[in-house]
């Protein structure tokens, strides 16, 4: 038999592998900045579940499957199977659907893994919230006056070259992104902002802000040489205006003049 001590260790024990398998999901879902994902409020409501999900499935392998734990009771072997039992297999568990059934567009879990799954959507939800509003605050000013060519053709490979661990996947990823950008039809101001958004994803808000600060003379030589260029509206007013001569403009009067006939 165990003592209350043990058991209550292996319950501690249970809810803090749980809550490690929470962060670790967030860890791997937000890679601009995991470290930080996990300071947000709602993180540790995350968390916290899935430490709550291990501990359901800890009371489980005491009560429904204690016949099917090796070892003897009271004895640390059992205590040790139990608590990975439930630890790591407890998330398993609880997101498994009995069934499944179609309601409009999705199919719903039937059974427990409905309320757990979503549980879990509603926070990741609001730890995706949190982090995007950290993102409009920190990527829009550092992209704000890099030209969007600059962005594309310098900047991004750059950036990507400073890491020595980028897979090949993951560029040829973001270089698919950005020509679909590139041929979508999107404000010409907005496209920074995006490509920022993407690029951070990789390579961090601390190696893009990095890498802007020395190519800030080469930024600033592209931004002159895109202020001395007639911009496109311009381009189309003065196309326009060139065709625009009507004949009633004096010098269109003169050139349709024809000469009188003669009376002779």
């Amino acid at each position: 038999m165990q003592s209350g001590w043990c058991l209550l260790l292996e319950y501690v024990l249970v809810f803090l592998f749980g809550c490690a398998l929470g962060a670790t999901e967030l860890l791997s879902r937000y890679r601009d900045a995991p470290l930080r994902v996990l300071g947000a409020r709602a993180s540790f409501i995350y968390e916290g579940l899935n430490g709550v999900i291990g501990v359901l499935a800890l009371v489980l392998v005491h009560t429904v499957a204690a016949d099917l734990v090796p070892g003897d009771p009271g004895t640390i072997d059992r205590a040790v199977y139990e608590v990975l039992i439930a630890g790591f297999g407890g998330a398993a568990f609880f997101r498994t659907a009995i069934a499944r059934t179609r309601v409009g567009d999705q199919d719903v879990g039937v059974g427990p893994s409905f309320v757990i799954e979503t549980l879990l959507a509603v926070t990741d939800r609001e730890v995706d919230r949190w982090r995007a509003e950290e993102r409009a605050r920190d990527v829009a000013p550092l992209m704000a006056d890099i030209p969007v060519a600059f962005v594309t053709t310098a900047l991004v490979p750059y950036a990507l070259n400073l890491l020595q661990n980028v897979s090949a996947q993951e560029r040829q990823d973001i270089e698919t992104k950005i020509d679909s950008i590139i041929t979508k039809k999107l404000d010409e101001d907005i496209k920074p902002f995006i490509y920022g958004l993407m690029l951070v994803n990789i390579v961090g808000l601390d190696v893009l802000s990095k890498a802007k600060v020395s190519l800030a003379e080469l930024i600033k030589k592209k931004r002159a040489e895109a202020a001395a260029l007639p911009s496109e509206q311009a381009l189309k007013d003065l196309i326009d205006a060139s065709g625009s001569l009507q004949p009633d403009d004096p010098v269109a009067a003169e050139g349709d003049e024809k000469p009188a006939p003669s009376g002779g």
